[in-house]
């Protein structure tokens, strides 16, 4: 007796670029972050264009989403610290 069974269809996998984007995205409030910040929008970017071309085969696109706006955020943080820094630094010179 034979039995034949249909062959399991392939499931739709996690892109990792979206994933890794995730990490940096997070990471980089934490450690290095212009690198880590500027690593993850990359990714995420790089995550968006492979989601979308892979039609459907590949997931992660909240993910992806996710990371680019933490990264943004975090580089706009960034950026406005180190405009504070920078005017806490010379203002008093200037007062002088």
């Amino acid at each position: 007796m034979s039995y034949d069974y249909p062959a399991p269809s392939p499931v739709p996998q996690t892109e990792q670029k979206a994933v890794w984007a995730l990490v940096c995205a997070i990471a980089g409030f934490v450690l290095c972050p212009i690198v880590l910040h500027v690593a993850g929008w990359v990714l995420a970017n790089q995550a968006l264009e492979s989601i979308r071309a892979s039609n459907g085969w590949l997931l992660g696109d909240g993910l992806a989403k996710a990371a680019r706006i933490l990264s943004i955020i975090g580089l706009a943080l960034f950026a406005v610290g180190l405009l504070f820094v920078l005017f806490i630094a010379f203002v008093p010179l200037s007062a002088s």
